[in-house]
């Protein structure tokens, strides 16, 4: 190290602490299905704190209970419920509240309504239901994060199912590959003198993602220009041509499913 820099790295070390120069912290984007699941598996810990509640805690053993499983068919308890959880298995409150009402139902069937354990395991869903009343502003958001065809957008919505069919449908349609990105001018040096309107698959989820296409009309619009622009530069019977049909074609008929 140069003596200039030792020195400046003295006088920065010397600094107390709240004086010396802040660095950039670059943070990664929480992915909503992972706070998702940290919220439910509080309210899990919530449940497991209430009283008496050990038998739910756990599997029930079948080789103490032998008849147990041959009743419920569904088991479910708190340890399975957390596994779940981890797995991400819940993409939002109402699918994991069902999963606890199945310890509920299960001790009902099982044990009978009135039965003590019945009645923790409803003391259980209840606390549940008040956790999640209490969270319900945070989990609404999180779970539009997760699937924005709940979004109160509409066009949000409508832009996500495009976007899944250009990536899920579309682009895996076989030796679909040339159509994945702009051609490139540099080895095909006359393209843009034939295409005046050029487009391809990443083009047209750039645009979804700007919320070009209100409606699919105009969506189906673009996406037929593939096949009009392969037609024009390629000629009809290309196997490029063909393959362009077939990406309009598979569209056309994931829009009408």
């Amino acid at each position: 190290m140069a003596a200039s820099q030792c020195a400046i790295a003295i006088y920065f070390t010397s600094l107390p602490f709240s004086q010396r120069p802040l660095k950039s912290i670059h943070r990664r984007r929480t992915d909503p299905m992972v706070t998702l699941s940290s919220v439910l598996e509080s309210i899990i810990n919530d449940m497991r704190d209430l009283p008496n509640t050990y038998p739910f805690h756990t599997p029930v053993n079948g080789k103490v209970v032998k008849d147990y499983y041959r009743i419920v068919t569904r088991p479910m308890d708190l340890q399975t419920l957390r596994e779940n959880v981890r797995k991400r298995m819940y993409p939002s409150r109402e699918e994991f509240r069902e999963s606890v009402e199945l310890i509920f139902k299960n001790s009902a069937t099982y044990n009978g309504a009135k039965h003590p354990l019945t009645l923790v395991s409803q003391a259980m869903l209840n606390l549940c239901d008040e956790k999640i009343k209490e969270k319900e502003e945070r989990l609404v958001r999180l779970e539009k994060a997760i699937n924005p065809l709940l979004d109160d957008d509409d066009q949000v919505a409508f832009s996500f199912i495009l976007d899944n069919i250009v990536t899920q449908k579309m682009m895996p349609v076989p030796d679909s590959w040339p159509f994945h990105h702009p051609v490139n001018k540099k080895f095909v040096p006359d393209y843009y003198k034939v295409i005046i309107d050029p487009m391809d698959l990443d083009t047209l989820r750039k645009n979804i993602s700007k919320h070009k296409y209100q409606n699919r009309e105009v969506f189906l619009f673009d996406v037929a220009l593939i096949h009009t622009n392969s037609v024009k530069y390629n000629g009809p019977d290309s196997p490029y041509t063909k393959t362009a049909l077939e990406i309009v074609n598979v569209c056309k008929q994931t829009l009408a499913e």
